[in-house]
C-alpha cells in the first residue's frame, strides 16, 4: 500500500452497556516497519512509533485493553492472517442483515474453537460485513462502506457481546499521506524500547486468540474427581504459535492435557503490523466436574 493516514473516533461502553468517555485512534502509515499509531481516552493515552531504530511507545505503560484491541483490529486487519492450515473445516450459509442477504464463511472443527466463527460478505463483492463469534454470542458489523487504495474499508462499526454493545467507531478521516504531512518519527527521551519477548499481562493475551483447541478431561482425573486450575506459562513467537509452555501451578493429573490443548492453541501477531512480536504470559485452563 502506500503511505495513508485514517483517524477514528471511538465510544466504549461499560458492562451494563452505559457509555464511557469518547477515544480516538489515529494511525499514520508509511511503511510495515514505520508508523506512527496514537489512542487517546481520559482512560487510556498511548503512542506508539516504529523506526529505523526500533519500536517505541509513550505514553500509558499498560497495553490496550481488549475495547482498544479490538477497535484496531477490527479497523485495520479484520480477518486475521494465519488461520489456514488448523484443521478447520469451511462452510457456508446464508444470513439477512436489515434489508441485505449476506453470504457466511463458516470455520468449524470438532474440538477446536475459532474465536470468529463465521465472516459474512455482501453476495456480489468482497465487502466484510458482519463477524460472528464461535458461541454466537457477540459479532460485529461493519457498514458505511469505501473503496481506499484497492482495499473496502468499513467507516462505521459496531461491536455487540450478548445483546449488549462493547463499543462503536466512526472513521472522521481516511487519505493517502501526503510528502508534506508525513509526521515526525523522532523517538522522545520518554519513549519505552519494545523488547522481545513482549510481556503481556494474563487478562491481555486471550484479546489476541485466534484459535483453541478445547481441553479433554482426563478420564481417571474424572474417575478420581480431580478438578482444579492448570496456570501455564507460555511464549507465543512471531507466527502466533505457542512455545516453551511451562506449568506453574495445577492438579499433577491435569497438567499434560492443559499443555496438550495450549500446544494448539493459535493467537493473531502481536500488536505491531508488518513487525510481529513474539509474547511472554500466563493461561489459566479450569478443569470442572460441574
Amino acid at each position: 500500500l502506500d503511505p495513508w493516514h485514517i483517524r477514528a473516533t471511538y465510544q466504549l461502553y461499560d458492562h451494563t452497556g452505559q457509555p464511557e468517555p469518547q477515544g480516538t485512534f489515529e494511525e499514520f502509515w508509511l511503511s510495515p516497519t514505520r508508523f506512527k499509531r496514537t489512542f487517546s481516552s481520559p482512560q487510556f493515552s498511548e503512542t506508539e512509533l516504529s523506526t529505523d531504530r526500533g519500536l517505541y511507545r509513550v505514553g500509558d505503560h499498560d497495553w490496550p485493553n481488549k475495547s482498544e484491541f479490538l477497535i484496531h483490529d477490527s479497523l485495520i486487519s479484520p480477518i486475521p492472517g494465519g488461520i489456514g492450515g488448523l484443521g478447520l473445516h469451511l462452510g457456508k450459509k446464508s444470513v439477512s442483515l436489515g434489508t441485505a442477504n449476506l453470504e457466511c464463511l463458516t470455520l468449524q472443527s470438532p474440538g477446536v474453537m475459532p474465536i470468529a466463527g463465521a465472516y459474512c460478505f455482501e453476495p456480489t463483492q468482497p465487502m466484510l460485513r458482519i463477524t460472528v463469534s464461535s458461541n454466537g454470542q457477540s459479532q460485529t458489523e461493519y457498514s458505511d462502506i469505501v473503496l481506499f487504495e484497492g482495499q473496502y474499508i468499513a467507516r462505521t462499526i459496531r461491536s455487540i457481546d450478548r445483546g449488549k454493545i462493547g463499543f462503536s467507531l466512526h472513521v472522521d478521516l481516511i487519505e493517502p499521506l501526503a510528502v508534506s504531512r508525513i509526521p515526525d518519527l523522532t523517538v522522545p527521551a520518554a519513549a519505552i524500547p519494545i523488547v522481545e519477548p513482549i510481556s503481556l499481562p494474563q487478562i491481555e493475551a486471550p484479546n489476541l486468540l485466534i484459535l483453541q483447541l478445547l481441553p479433554v478431561y482426563p478420564p481417571m482425573a474424572k474417575l478420581s474427581h480431580i478438578e482444579g486450575t492448570v496456570l501455564i506459562d507460555v511464549t507465543v513467537d512471531k507466527d502466533g504459535n505457542t512455545k516453551n509452555l511451562h506449568v506453574v501451578s495445577g492438579p499433577e493429573g491435569l497438567r499434560e492435557s492443559a499443555l496438550r490443548a495450549v500446544r494448539a492453541w493459535k493467537y493473531r501477531a502481536f500488536l505491531f503490523p508488518g513487525e510481529p512480536l513474539a509474547v511472554h504470559t500466563q493461561v489459566q485452563i479450569i478443569y470442572s466436574l460441574m
